[in-house]
């Protein structure tokens, strides 16, 4: 195996990952990168997204994306992790009928829970990645370090 890929780097690609898009990274060098159908990525970035890679060969590995039940429990137990219950009882309602999603979003900002909300999230893919990186093998780095002057 070559060089680990920076799991800071790889969360970022997992966060942006649906609709066609896959976070990849490459084994041999450690780059983590969005890849799918190339027509919608050029759609979405421009054609500089495609320039000089090809994200295809057998050195470029997929990362799955958590499924929508994976999402769903992380709102849940961020749901049920707040202490105030009036809190607990809006985002756990969010949760049933069409558009979940966004309506446990809208809620989170309404009451003011937004960030925490995406912390716990950070938090919930990171774990869920660097436990599929290393049961698969993978090496990886927690944190990248900027270089000392």
């Amino acid at each position: 195996m070559g060089r680990p890929v920076s799991l800071d780097a790889l969360i970022e690609e997992v966060e942006l990952s649906g609709d066609g898009r896959q976070a990849v990274f490459n084994t041999e060098t450690g780059e983590a990168t969005i890849w799918g159908d190339p027509d919608e990525l050029v759609a979405m970035h421009g054609e500089d997204v495609l320039e000089g890679r090809d994200c295809d060969g057998p050195e470029w590995v997929a990362v799955p994306y958590p499924d929508t039940d994976s999402d769903w429990k992380m709102m849940r137990d961020f749901a049920f992790a707040q202490d105030i219950e009036r809190f607990r009882d809006r985002l756990l309602g969010a949760l049933h009928g069409r558009r979940c999603f966004s309506a446990f979003r809208q809620e989170a900002a309404s009451l003011g829970l937004i960030d925490a909300w995406f912390a716990y999230r950070e938090v919930a893919l990171r774990a869920l990645v660097t436990r599929w990186l290393a049961a698969n093998g993978y090496p990886f780095v927690e944190r990248e370090h900027a270089p000392r002057p």
